[in-house]
């Protein structure tokens, strides 16, 4: 099950299990599952302490020998193991020894609600720790699909009295897919706007565009010759850090992708064919947009625009920011010819300099 069905059973009163294993990459996921536990633990004293262990500093032998021991005078009912990644793939030799770990899971007790949280997308099935687990709860606190996130993102919110738009919502996940992320800037977005509603224009005045914004902002400038525009966007990629070289990859990608726009998108759904080629549906839909005016040898001309300079780049004849403003400087330009001659003879003039 994942996070949302695991708190959506224990409201609903679901009898609890002595052992439960979080894995993913969401730690405010695995939060809300730990919080959910101790609610569903609540007695007429208030919910239970908590103890917690660190598998990666400690071992397993504490949390282990927490869990054996008999209640007494308030003593926590629910235990955690954070960091276990004895439950994970590894290429190395195994750290610390779960001999212990192993006997407990064969025969828990029943007195104590175990947590194990495992960060790894998915558990190693060939271990015998994963083995054990299987008569257990093994909930995935994965990065969820975005209309679940929107939910999450919602639940947040609320919880800390931050009104926000659905438009807002879905901006926020567009730019930051990560939940623990989102979260985070939620409290920005908060303060930024003094406690009034949370808008799409909010999101996207305080949160950073993603890397592909940019390159669609590149390619935007490029394909109607706007050299300002592209020169602008290059500037802002260097600013965030990102790698000239990697930048070049992506753009090579977006051009492939208006290629196929170009080449099949009157003739296959888009949905179909991002499927098919494995894009998302909105970068496909963008690329169609700004393919729409070229033909496809102008596309072809300035993929190999690329090409050669990742080529000259890796070769050390070209220093890697001086050739992607270079490309930026010759797509420009070849995008004001409307023929593929004339495409090419940019292109040529391009390899003589």
């Amino acid at each position: 099950m994942d996070a949302l069905a695991l708190c959506q059973r224990l409201q609903q009163g679901e009898p609890l299990q002595p052992v439960y294993v979080l894995y993913g990459e969401e730690p405010v996921l695995m939060t809300r599952c730990v919080e959910a536990l101790r609610s569903r633990l609540a007695d007429d004293a208030g919910p239970p302490a908590v103890l917690r262990f660190d598998f990666e500093e400690d071992g397993c032998s504490g949390a282990v020998m927490a869990c054996s021991s008999v209640p007494l005078f308030g003593a926590a009912d629910l235990v955690v193991l954070t960091r276990c990644t004895a439950f994970a793939a590894s290429s190395g030799k195994q750290k610390g020894d779960t001999s212990s770990l192993e006997a407990y899971l064969a025969a828990p007790n029943p007195g104590r609600v175990f947590v194990i949280q495992v960060p790894a997308s998915k558990l190693d099935e060939r271990k015998r720790l994963t083995r054990l687990i299987k008569p257990y709860p093994q909930v995935a606190c994965q990065v969820p699909k975005p209309e679940v996130a929107r939910h999450w993102l919602q639940v947040f919110a609320q919880e800390r009295g931050i009104a926000v738009t659905a438009d807002a919502l879905a901006e926020l996940w567009r730019r930051r897919p990560s939940l623990s992320v989102a979260n985070t800037e939620l409290d920005k977005l908060w303060t930024y706007t003094g406690g009034r509603t949370i808008t799409a224009a909010d999101v996207a005045e305080v949160v950073s565009a993603p890397l592909e914004d940019n390159v669609f902002a590149w390619i935007d400038g490029v394909v109607s010759g706007r050299v300002e525009q592209a020169l602008a966007a290059v500037a802002d990629l260097y600013a965030t850090g990102q790698d000239p070289l990697a930048m070049l990859a992506l753009i090579a990608r977006q051009l492939r992708l208006m290629w196929y726009a170009r080449a099949e998108g009157g003739r296959v759904a888009w949905a179909d064919l991002a499927a098919r080629i494995g894009a998302h549906p909105y970068a496909l839909r963008v690329a169609g947009r700004q393919a729409r005016h070229l033909p496809l040898a102008a596309l072809e001309t300035l993929l190999t625009l690329v090409a050669d300079a990742e080529y000259w780049v890796k070769t050390g004849r070209r220093d890697v920011k001086h050739a992607l403003e270079a490309v930026v400087l010759r797509c420009a330009a070849a995008v004001h010819f409307h023929g593929a001659d004339d495409f090419h003879g940019v292109q040529g003039a391009y390899e003589c300099r």
